[in-house]
Parts: C-alpha cells; structure tokens; sequence
C-alpha cells in the first residue's frame, strides 16, 4: 500500500498542478536544500491530494539519517552534481530531438522541450487567471439556471470565451513558446508537448463550444477543473481571513475529497460530448464531420494522457459491459466496432 502511494507521490504532476505552482510561489526555500523542498512537497501532498500519505515515507532512512553531516554534505553535493549532469544530458538530447524532429512529449509540461521553458504566472498573472477562474465557475452557473434563457445564453458565450483566454495563457505557462529555428523540425516537440497537454484540450473543447452552442454539457468538465485553482489561490491569499476560515476552507477540503468523483465525472462529460458530436454530423453535414474528427482526435489523445487515462478507460470499459447484450444479439455489428475501437486505441505517438 505504502509502495503505491509513494510511487503516485513520486510520478504527481508538480509542474502541471496550479494549485502546488500557487502554493510553491509563497514559499522561500534555500538553494541547495532539495530535502527541505521534498518534505515540503509530501506535507502538501498529504494536505491537499491524499491525507493517507505518510509524510516519513520520503524521509532518509535511518542509516543515512546517522551517517553525519560530512556524509550529508558529501551526499548532497553528489546529488547535486548527478543534477547537473541529469540536466545537461537532457538539454542535449532535447537539442538532438529536436534537430531530429523525432521526439516524444511527457506529460502536459513536455511541450517546452522544443521551446523556451515554462514560465511562472506573475503576481499580476495569478490574479488574472483567478479572476478567469471565478468568472468561469459563476458564468456556468448562470447559463444553467431556467429564469432567463437570454442571460443563460450570455453567461454561456461569456464562459466560452473566458475558458478560451484562460486556457491559452495556462498553455503558456506550461509549454513556453517554441523553437522557429529550424523551422518546422524544431517547433515539433514542441507542438506535440501542446497537443497532449490537458490544457490545449480545454482550449480545443472551448473554441468548439462557440462553434457548436448545443453541446453545453462540454462546459461543465471546464468548469470542475477551474474550481481546484481558484480554490488554491483564494486560499494562499486569504487562507487568515476568519470568513475563509469559516466558509473557504471547508469548501475547498470538500473539493479536494471530491476531486476522484469529479475527474470520473468529467471522463464521462468527455465521452458523452464525442457521442454528441457524431450527431452534429448529420444537423451541419461536412462542417459537423470536420468537427467531430477533430474532436475525437483529441479524445484519443485524452485516453492515453497519464492524467485523464484511469478515468477515460473505466468509462470505455463500462460502456463495452453495457454493449455486450446488444452484441450478442447481432454479432455483425462486433466485426463493424472492432475497426472503430483498433483505431481508437491505437497508441502511436499518443502515448506519452
């Protein structure tokens, strides 16, 4: 049990997760002091992803912990050194990636291995992907609630919109800009990292609902996942307030409990949005048609992306159980879906 929570801990997309980058932004650790930085990794872990978590299972062991400080510090720089030949062979190997236009990306991060490196939202940034978060989290609600269809409408354009700038700059953050030299082999990597980030999926799924209004329910998974950073940000700046205290902090413990249901959920709002778009084929003919591939597309990617993968495979696999009685009943139809689930799960340069 301690062996698979360690290995989650260790393979947690700390660069990805806007609530850790908010959390770290505050926090002076010393150069040299990378224990200091784990342990503050698994307190915050344990505080905000799996209260389960021990935090000593980061800890050095006890032969180590006795050795004394010489063989700390001689540790310590050794570590340093094995760092900084770590990074080097992968600056180099990147730079051979992209002369070879061959990479692979890794995870939603990878995208800057073909470009400049992530950068960090500046304060004035993360006040302005707050302020998107919020405005996302009310305008969804607004353009579900029955008493105005024409507000509904607003709210809902607005959100689209909102998603749509708040995407792009969090794609920024995370991928960088690319590499135009020489050009198109080294923006490659680069636009691979993009396309398997979740953050190009989120700008994707919200430039097709300003195209396609009737498939709302893709607002929903957008506005679940602006929830969690708002929350995170809102807490580092007001976690003293007794009103935060009192309302925010339950809330966001609430949110952080619910975040496996919620990510289930938004597998299956996913899903369903693909299924609807086949349906938009036959109302807005070719347009539809090019939609929908495009969409698909992305779910495949979504459905080999480590963060979205546990998720989208339960949801496919519940959906084959509930398939079977209809496929036994006509067997043809088995030959017929067996071409459509080759080419969706066909991993290729999808996996990551």
């Amino acid at each position: 049990m301690s062996d698979a929570k360690l290995a989650a801990f260790r393979a947690f997309d700390w660069e990805g997760d806007e609530a850790w980058r908010a959390y770290r932004a505050n926090i002076e650790i010393p150069p040299g002091k990378e224990a200091l930085e784990v342990k503050v990794k698994a307190k915050w872990y344990k505080r905000e992803v799996d209260p389960d978590f021990d935090v000593d299972w980061v800890a050095p062991p006890p032969a180590a912990a006795t050795a004394g400080a010489a063989a700390s510090a001689a540790a310590g720089a050794a570590r340093c050194a094995a760092e900084g030949v770590a990074r080097a062979a992968q600056a180099a190997a990147g730079a051979a990636r992209s002369a070879a236009a061959a990479a692979t990306g890794q995870g939603s991060s990878s995208g800057a291995a073909g470009g400049a490196a992530p950068a960090r939202a500046s304060p004035t940034g993360e006040l302005v992907l707050l302020g998107a978060h919020v405005a996302m989290v009310l305008t969804a609600l607004l353009s579900l609630q029955p008493l105005s269809r024409y507000l509904a409408w607003q709210a809902y354009f607005m959100f689209c919109r909102t998603a749509l700038v708040a995407s792009g700059y969090k794609l920024y953050l995370c991928c960088g800009l690319p590499a135009l030299r020489p050009f198109p082999a080294a923006a490659a990597p680069w636009m691979q990292g993009v396309a398997q980030s979740t953050e190009f999926y989120h700008f994707l799924v919200a430039t097709l609902l300003l195209q396609v209004p009737q498939l709302w329910v893709g607002m929903v998974p957008l506005a679940l996942a602006a929830a969690p950073p708002a929350m995170a940000t809102l807490g580092v700046r007001f976690g003293g307030h007794p009103l935060w205290a009192r309302y925010g902090r339950p809330a966001k413990e609430l949110l952080n409990r619910s975040q496996p249901a919620i990510q289930q959920a938004s597998a299956n709002m996913e899903i369903a949005m693909g299924f609807q778009f086949i349906l938009v084929v036959f109302s807005q003919g070719i347009r539809g048609g090019m939609l929908a591939y495009v969409y698909w597309q992305n779910l495949r990617m979504r459905y080999w992306a480590p963060q979205s993968r546990p998720y989208h495979v339960q949801v496919w696999a519940a959906l084959g159980a509930k398939a079977q009685p209809l496929l036994a009943m006509v067997p043809a139809l088995q030959r017929y879906l067996d071409y459509a689930v080759r080419w969706f799960q066909a991993p290729g340069q999808h996996r990551q």
